[in-house]
């Protein structure tokens, strides 16, 4: 949990403001504008992976997903391994040279199988298996922009950012928390607490960052900012009640 707030007791005292009749909520709209600057920057301060990285990655994920079935990761009984278009088995405990020798029929069976699922899973050009991954890529920025949305101030966002999700062929549950926001206060204390399920941790993209972190930066970079809008409004109420 992060936030933003303002609180009007730094700035007027309990006289002042008996007399005025001011709260925090005559600010809103400065805050909302702080919040929209402050998220704006959060999303751009949050690291993005380079998309020519993906693409190197991803098509050598390809090629593993398709040279080795059912997985790469482990070899299991029984395994598909091509290479240079040359099928070696892997059934009932050992290794059978399939593309040189006629198999049994039980062994020749679960070689059907297994070259069954090789040709589903070719049916993905690699193109489309790379490109179905790397708009993941913008996850972790969309999540500033749903904490945009929910606070009331959306920032803007590309499409291809709005739209971006987790991997296919997972299930939807795998999608990442969404982030949102939700104001309290209004009298003395107003703020708006700041909910990015999705960055709470540091990961390795982002240098030992989380989103706490991210969000601290964008606030220090537009407080000036903030301020000013606060201290010229505050004038100006201020001159009615003297007045």
């Amino acid at each position: 949990m992060m936030g933003l707030r303002f609180d009007i007791r730094k700035y007027v005292s309990r006289v002042q403001r008996n007399l005025s009749g001011i709260t925090a909520d005559d600010f809103r709209p400065e805050l909302a504008r702080h919040v929209k600057r402050t998220l704006t920057s959060a999303m751009k301060l949050t690291p993005q992976r380079n998309l020519s990285v993906i693409r190197r990655a991803q098509a050598f994920q390809y090629d593993a997903r398709i040279g080795y079935i059912p997985s790469v990761h482990e070899l299991v009984d029984p395994s598909l391994v091509v290479r240079d278009d040359v099928y070696w088995l892997y059934a009932n405990g050992r290794w059978w040279a399939a593309s040189y020798r006629k198999l049994p029929e039980e062994i020749s069976a679960i070689l059907e199988t297994l070259v069954d699922e090789r040709e589903r899973r070719m049916e993905t050009s690699v193109s489309e298996f790379v490109n179905q991954r790397a708009q993941a890529r913008f996850l972790y920025r969309k999540s500033w922009w749903q904490v945009s949305t929910s606070a009331g101030t959306p920032i803007a966002a590309a499409s291809e950012m709005q739209h971006a999700h987790s991997r296919p062929y997972h299930d939807p549950s795998s999608d990442p928390p969404r982030g949102y926001a939700q104001w309290r206060g209004g009298k003395h204390v107003l703020s708006l607490v700041v909910y990015n399920p999705f960055l709470m941790r540091p990961t390795k993209y982002f240098r030992g960052q989380s989103g706490k972190e991210i969000l601290a930066e964008a606030v220090k970079i537009n407080y000036p900012a903030f301020m000013g809008e606060v201290s010229s409004k505050l004038n100006k109420l201020m001159q009615g009640v003297n007045a």
